[in-house]
């Protein structure tokens, strides 16, 4: 006997497809399945608008007020020390 811990895919018509490893020779096996009674969710369900709420929420936390009005488009003169632009 073998113990072999894997996903099986259920279909509607009841039909199972599973994945073994290669070392399982090929031919009929008789097997034991035992089965947990909640189903695994491949996908995880996410509600995106509130995903979209926490990260601007986390972006609002994050912000810096620098009270400089030109930062990104006179960025070079504040990080780099360069002469500002002219436009």
């Amino acid at each position: 006997m073998i113990p072999i811990q894997t996903t099986v895919t259920v279909a509607p018509d009841g039909k199972a497809a599973i994945e073994l490893p290669s070392n399982i020779l090929p031919g009929e096996h008789k097997v034991l399945l035992i089965m947990e009674e909640q189903s695994i969710s491949t996908q995880p369900v996410v509600n995106y608008n509130a995903a979209w709420d926490e990260f601007e929420q986390l972006i609002d936390k994050s912000t810096v007020d620098t009270e400089i009005e030109d930062m990104a488009h006179q960025h070079d003169h504040y990080i780099h020390g360069t002469l500002k632009r002219d436009t």
